[in-house]
């Protein structure tokens, strides 16, 4: 899933820049229609403020199903153009799917010595980490 835009440079060359599906811009170059304005979209380091949630939260990043749950929201003094495409919403709600389980997959990839370590500590003891609980 990547787009590859040719940009014209001053001296007639192309400039070849080559979007994955993580860049920001990939939703308004693949989905033009549903998104006009070249909003951009979900990126790693997008933060949400506290109000947003209503709670403190320790980790202030959005992850990428909490982004795309925000743009299919009904609202009511705004008309959501996304969930009103009929069929292309199907394709987006699904692109955007595919974004959110790569991102789940990836964070499964990066945190395995984390992941790890609190798979040990629930077989060694309990949750708590007191292994005086555990048998032979």
């Amino acid at each position: 899933m990547s787009i590859t835009v040719r940009s014209p440079k001053p001296d007639s060359k192309y400039r070849i820049f080559i979007l994955s599906h993580h860049n920001y811009f990939y939703d308004g170059f693949q989905y033009p229609l549903i998104i006009p304005n070249g909003d951009i979209g979900y990126h790693y380091q997008l933060r949400a403020g506290d109000r947003l949630y209503g709670r403190a939260r320790k980790n202030n990043s959005l992850s990428p199903c909490m982004f795309y749950a925000s743009l299919y929201m009904e609202r009511k003094d705004q008309f959501n153009y996304i969930t009103k495409s009929r069929m292309l919403f199907q394709q987006y709600a699904v692109d955007n799917y595919v974004k959110v389980e790569t991102a789940r997959l990836a964070y499964i990839r990066l945190n395995q010595m984390e992941l790890r370590k609190e798979r040990s500590d629930i077989l060694l003891g309990d949750s708590a980490g007191n292994k005086s609980s555990s048998g032979q």
